[in-house]
């Protein structure tokens, strides 16, 4: 069982994950006014979280609710499985594509992919407690990380590049709003396996959300029209990052908290799918 505090840095890591290689590029490259359709989305997000909190009110133990429905649980599992599968496809696609890219040009990928499909294995062989103790020491880092970031944009953005204008609406807004929702909210499916004190989602995904809402924003003021040039629009945008006017070149460390959200994403995943092939109840 998580406690409250887990569960809330459990959402502020895998809600954000989808969007690293994926999310801010679509969302930047379908519509202008891209804030707009992240606050949009946040609001159906929102009514997603209500669901989740009604299902795990009602029955806190999935494995068993997908025995008792029999054929229909059997139809849920699958569903289950293969969105889990699709996931962790994504995430290990995303950063073998990033780190190959940026990190290790000249590396087969082969061996990129390689540790990363270990960790996914030996992760999934242990319990959700494990993660728990992981997560609560990766979050001091990312949140010190993230704020520096946000701190040394703040005064490195052009302000410009925002469109304000709220009558502006088309099939990309609809479409863009869908997609934030998608990418921010799904993941929360994940939550369904784990038992919490507390079935309350609405304030960490908030949280989450202004975050990410954040990160587009200044993405849109930095790079502007060349925003869709790029497949990692984040990270290119950490390349502007001048710490107190003089430390550059920091994106590589800065970037490690995109990188872990990866990696909490795909190990969560990984035990997930492992207790569902496996019909195994969590222990506390």
């Amino acid at each position: 069982m998580l406690t409250n505090r887990q569960k809330n840095i459990l959402i502020f890591f895998i809600s954000k994950a989808l969007f690293f290689g994926i999310g801010y590029s679509l969302i930047l490259s379908k519509n202008n006014n891209s804030w707009l359709c992240c606050v949009l989305g946040s609001v159906i997000g929102l009514l997603f979280c209500f669901i989740i909190k009604t299902i795990k009110k009602n029955n806190n133990d999935l494995i068993q609710t997908i025995k008792y429905l029999k054929f229909v649980g059997i139809i849920i599992k699958l569903l289950l499985i293969l969105f889990v599968i699709a996931i962790i496809i994504v995430v290990i696609y995303t950063l073998n594509k990033f780190i190959g890219t940026y990190y290790l040009p000249h590396t087969p990928h082969f061996i990129i992919i390689l540790p990363i499909l270990l960790i996914c294995i030996f992760m999934s062989f242990k319990d959700y407690k494990l993660l728990a103790y992981l997560i609560e020491c990766l979050f001091p880092i990312c949140i010190f990380l993230l704020i520096c970031s946000l701190i040394s944009l703040l005064f490195n953005s052009d302000y410009s590049n925002i469109d304000i204008n709220l009558c502006y609406y088309n099939m990309n807004t609809f479409k863009t709003t869908f997609i934030f929702f998608l990418l921010s909210a799904s993941p929360l499916i994940l939550l369904l396996d784990i038992k919490v004190k507390n079935n309350n989602f609405y304030n960490s995904y908030i949280v989450t959300s202004i975050i990410i809402t954040i990160i587009v924003i200044f993405i849109n003021c930095t790079l502007g029209p060349l925003t869709r040039l790029y497949k990692f629009p984040e990270y290119i945008l950490l390349k502007n990052i001048r710490i107190f006017n003089f430390i550059e070149k920091t994106e590589n460390i800065l970037s490690m908290t995109l990188i872990i959200d990866q990696f909490v994403l795909l190990i969560t995943s990984s035990i997930f799918l492992r207790r569902l092939l496996l019909n195994k109840k969590e222990t506390n």
